[in-house]
């Protein structure tokens, strides 16, 4: 009997071994499908954030544009401009167009008065404290209740807005901060943040050396974006082409 049953049991086995061999080479090139699929997707993702930034960045180029311009720009140019973009139309998850003042130390008072002057009766530059150099958030729009909590922010007081605003002052190019929590932000909803600097010059100022850079600089134009906000409209946007 055995000799019957032995090639039956050596059919089995060798069929068994066999399904074992198939399928691990289906679960194999099951995941092959899906670790490529992630991995164009995640390739997918990558293009869209960095065109969204792309575009960000050229948005932050126009407002700058408006100090190459002119040797003043007001609160009203600032609006004007921003409200022409339809930020909430074309560009989602950003939640503002800003400038921020660079302020010498020796510099405070004046534009502390000068600030006043312009009808900010209680305005000031915080926190306070003494400082070798400051910044101040003196325009931002939209002007919702959000972004009224960041105007007069000193930016530079804080070490990872602080960052990102140096390696936009030394390269003249744009930068784009760490991970922050917003001045905007309150108690409820809270998301991370992150911040697009651009630094802008005094008109017709030289700019082509990093000194000279540092010697023209005004101030940034600059993007606060929330982040959850920021990859909602990012990614429903990639998902709806």
């Amino acid at each position: 009997a055995w000799m019957v049953a032995l090639p039956v049991l050596l059919a089995m086995l060798g069929a068994a071994v066999a399904l074992v061999f198939v399928w691990n080479e289906i679960e194999r090139r099951h995941r092959e499908r899906i670790e490529e699929h992630l991995a164009f997707q995640a390739r997918e993702i990558a293009l869209h954030i960095d065109q969204r930034m792309r575009a960000y960045v050229q948005v932050l180029r126009g407002a700058r544009a408006l100090f190459d311009a002119s040797d003043e720009v007001t609160a009203a140019d600032w609006k004007a401009y921003v409200s022409a973009l339809a930020l909430e139309d074309g560009f989602p998850g950003i939640q503002g167009i800003g400038f921020s003042q660079y302020v010498p130390a020796s510099g405070v008072e004046n534009h502390v008065a000068r600030m006043r002057a312009l009808g900010q009766s209680g305005y000031a530059i915080h926190p306070p404290g003494p400082r070798t150099e400051y910044s101040s958030i003196v325009y931002l729009e939209p002007l919702n209740w959000r972004n009224q909590r960041a105007l007069s922010y000193d930016m530079l007081s804080e070490p990872v807005r602080r960052e990102a605003m140096e390696r936009a002052r030394r390269s003249g190019k744009a930068a784009l901060s760490g991970k922050v929590r917003l001045i905007q932000e309150t108690d409820h909803d809270t998301q991370t943040g992150v911040l697009l600097y651009l630094p802008a010059y005094g008109h017709h100022q030289p700019v082509d050396t990093e000194e000279q850079r540092s010697a023209a600089l005004i101030g940034w134009v600059y993007s606060p974006f929330r982040m959850t906000d920021l990859m909602t409209g990012t990614l429903g946007r990639m998902s709806a082409t």
